[in-house]
């Protein structure tokens, strides 16, 4: 049976977490930290671990995920910085950001992170490395807005040459591994054929037997080699084959698919089918919506994500006007 003090327990978090959910719009990512910790907090072990699965561990993260609903990892992005406010480190510019909506949780805690990493690194103060790391991030072009309306930066040149460079990276050890495979098969082929040779010439001497099993183990690496070989020459003839048919694609259509579909989602709206024609209705909406938020006359600060919206809906309106000629 559930004691007095289980059930005073429950009432404290079964308010709790009506007050959370009652006040969840309208408070700041501080304010919800300041609630989750509090949370957390009037729970007793027993509670923690009953609402929790058998399979799962008892953590703060995941506990709040099973009581309140959002990502693990959203709870552990705020619990960090939480922490660190209470050990009074200055994560307070942080805050700032997340509250007016100039950065993600993800981006707040990887930036205090790397903070924490220079601060070690260089042996400075830790509100110095958080300042430069803010900086440096605020330096970036935005790429896109999240669902929320929140600019994402990123450096896309260097992103795209690390990703090139660990696609390369990638590539280069599947081939090394297809060719030592190949090489092994091969290898495995003539051992066989070797032993099934030998089978067959039992009734010759040893000479004429190694004589005979090395001109036939010489043949079969010969057509092994010119079959590779042929397959070499079909691969280049098939590579040809692909790039001219990319650059036909090219020349009937400048922008791609994909290019449509990043501008689509720097826009907050959903790509058309490829079959369907582009709704220019709802990318005007969405340019406009935008374009008035981050109009530089608005605020100074937005003059690059003002710029984004409007190249993102020409390249909308470029790829339906593509469309549609394609189409006639």
């Amino acid at each position: 049976m559930v004691g007095a003090s289980g059930r005073v327990e429950t009432a404290r978090i079964d308010y709790l977490i009506a007050d959370y959910r009652r006040d969840f719009a309208t408070m700041a990512p501080k304010e919800l930290a300041a609630a989750e910790a509090l949370l957390w907090k009037s729970a007793s072990p027993e509670r923690r671990r009953a609402d929790i699965p058998d399979h799962l561990r008892v953590e703060r993260a995941t506990w709040l995920n099973v009581v309140l609903g959002e990502s693990v990892w959203t709870y552990k992005m705020r619990g960090t910085l939480w922490s660190a406010q209470m050990r009074g480190e200055p994560v307070e510019p942080l805050w700032r950001r997340l509250r007016d909506k100039r950065m993600t949780a993800s981006t707040a805690y990887k930036i205090y992170k790397k903070a924490q990493r220079r601060a070690a690194r260089e042996k400075c103060p830790l509100n110095a490395a958080i300042a430069v790391e803010i900086e440096a991030y605020e330096k970036l072009p935005i790429y896109r807005l999240d669902p929320d309306g929140i600019p994402l930066r990123a450096d896309k040149a260097a992103k795209a040459e690390v990703g090139e460079a660990a696609k390369a990276a990638k590539a280069a050890k599947a081939a090394a591994k297809k060719v030592a495979a190949s090489k092994k098969l091969r290898e495995r082929v003539v051992d066989l054929v070797e032993k099934l040779a030998r089978r067959e010439l039992t009734e010759f001497d040893d000479v004429t037997t190694e004589r005979l099993v090395a001109q036939l183990t010489a043949d079969i690496k010969a057509s092994l080699r010119d079959h590779s070989g042929r397959v070499r020459r079909a691969r280049i003839r098939d590579a040809q084959h692909t790039a001219a048919d990319e650059a036909v694609d090219v020349a009937i259509r400048s922008i791609s698919r994909r290019r449509y579909t990043e501008a689509c989602r720097q826009l907050n709206i959903t790509p058309t089918a490829p079959s369907k024609p582009v709704d220019l209705t709802a990318a005007k909406k969405a340019k406009r919506a935008w374009a008035r938020e981050y109009h530089p006359d608005v605020s100074p600060d937005t003059r690059d994500a003002y710029e984004a919206v409007i190249e993102a809906y020409q390249v909308i309106e470029q790829y339906a006007e593509e469309q549609r000629h394609s189409d006639n």
